[in-house]
């Protein structure tokens, strides 16, 4: 089904979008889909699972496929969410890689049960010039955090698809979440840089632990070559995080969007932290609200 396959690569090109550390994202450890449900105690969030429909963890959030209804959904956790981030999160629509997708309609109050949120519409198209529309409702918990639900289909499938996301998204419940006590220890942002004595090399690296869930890094290399001005190079990364250990010593759990991980043996030193024997300087805290040192 043409439709359907287009919906699929929108989806992964919002989920790229979705998933940066700038975003209130958390990851999707300690979830589970039994018994038709998807619970994660880590979120506090348990909400049904429609019949013919799966669900898959990706990149920190909760992918809804089917094999019998065309279009796709895509749950989201955000902490610390209020009625106005989510109203400024709507408006600015999703832009990816060619999509474009802005509100059509104004937000509306929307009732989960006793929960309360908004819901709106989004339409625009993809880079082949199909039109798409996308069914965006944000809920709410009572623990000042919030679930994103984003139906993604077609335009000609649209009527169908938007319904099944109200429903999913009326059907939530919360608890308390759980967040591991060394992630709430760890979590903030730091930097690394390393000069050699003759200037011929640096490195610096910055590390974003945030509380959501989510990391990012940035890292910078210099080295200077005979006869040359010096060659640099740059990189950044994105993923999920978590930590064990007691807050004080551990190991640190990197996963990457591509799946990769990568463990880090840290030791705090005060606010600092040293990751692998190099000692990182602390600049922000788990809110990663700081775009540099």
């Amino acid at each position: 089904m043409r439709g359907r396959a287009v919906c699929v690569w929108l989806l992964l090109a919002a989920v790229l979008a979705l998933a940066g550390v700038n975003e209130q994202t958390a990851g999707v450890r300690g979830g589970a889909a039994t018994a038709g449900r998807y619970a994660n105690a880590l979120w506090g969030v348990d909400f049904p699972i429609p019949a013919a429909w799966k669900a898959v963890e990706r990149d920190g959030m909760v992918l809804l496929v089917s094999d019998t209804e065309a279009g796709l959904v895509l749950v989201r956790f955000g902490r610390s969410v209020t009625r106005q981030s989510m109203l400024a999160d709507y408006s600015a629509g999703l832009k990816e890689d060619g999509v474009a997708l802005m509100p059509a309609v104004r937000a509306e109050d929307f009732a989960a049960g006793a929960y309360k949120g908004l819901a709106g519409e989004l339409a625009g198209a993809a880079r082949d010039g199909s039109r798409l529309k996308a069914r965006a409702i944000g809920v709410l918990t009572p623990f000042g955090d919030g679930v994103l639900f984003l139906g993604l289909t077609t335009e000609e499938k649209y009527p169908q698809l938007k319904p099944r996301v109200d429903a999913l998204a009326a059907s939530v419940k919360f608890s308390e979440p759980k967040i591991p006590p060394a992630n709430v220890a760890v979590a903030g942002q730091y930097f690394y840089y390393y000069s050699s004595s003759v200037g011929s090399y640096s490195r610096e690296d910055s590390l974003s632990l945030c509380s959501n869930g989510m990391f990012g890094r940035k890292g910078e290399s210099y080295a200077s070559q005979p006869g040359q001005w010096g060659v640099a190079g740059q990189s950044g990364y994105a993923g999920s995080w978590t930590a064990d250990g007691d807050g004080r010593t551990g190991t640190i759990i990197l996963t990457y969007r591509d799946g990769r991980t990568q463990r880090l043996r840290y030791q705090k030193s005060g606010l600092d932290i040293v990751l692998d024997g190099n000692k990182y300087g602390r600049f922000g805290d788990g809110s990663c609200s700081k775009s540099g040192p």
